[in-house]
């Protein structure tokens, strides 16, 4: 197992001061597309799409989110050549969350957040399900004093992965 990627700087920082709120962007991506699947997956149902698509959520979350970009490029659990490497992130990237970057970034606040003596329950999934669904689908948290989070070189300097930030939505 290779060493861990220190990016997070919360030195001056507060997991707990701060506020949830609105944030446009995600909603405008997420909301759409749950209300569109209600109203449409009823109409267009077929035996035969629900299968591909099971297959093809179930493909990207365990390749392309848990493999590419949880294991291999937020914790550095295993290399690849460069080519499997960019492979794994663009399917990451497909399943809609993030880009690399974002990933990282969300990633590693939450985890940071729930290592400090007190969270707030927007990192420590605390609230009830539906509320912690809410925050977490069209909400994000403006910190006081936000901790410093840097992209290490290989990664940010990476005319692929700065691509893949740029267009992922």
């Amino acid at each position: 197992m290779m060493e861990p990627v220190l990016r997070i700087d919360g030195s001056n920082a507060s997991a707990t001061s701060g506020n949830v709120i609105l944030d446009r962007n995600k909603l405008i991506w997420n909301i759409p597309i749950i209300v569109s699947s209600v109203i449409l997956a009823p109409i267009t149902f077929s035996f035969d799409a629900l299968l591909l698509c099971l297959t093809l959520t179930y493909f990207s979350l365990l390749v392309g989110h848990s493999v590419g970009m949880h294991r291999m490029m937020i914790h550095r659990s295993f290399k690849a050549n460069k080519l499997v490497e960019r492979v794994l992130i663009y399917i990451g990237v497909l399943v809609g969350m993030s880009g690399p970057y974002g990933i990282i970034k969300i990633h590693d606040l939450r985890d940071w957040a729930q290592r400090q003596p007190s969270c707030h329950p927007f990192f420590a999934h605390t609230e009830n399900y539906f509320k912690d669904l809410a925050w977490q689908l069209s909400f994000t948290f403006k910190f006081e004093k936000p901790p410093r989070i840097r992209i290490e070189s290989n990664l940010s300097q990476d005319s692929f992965y700065r691509f893949l930030e740029k267009t992922w939505k």
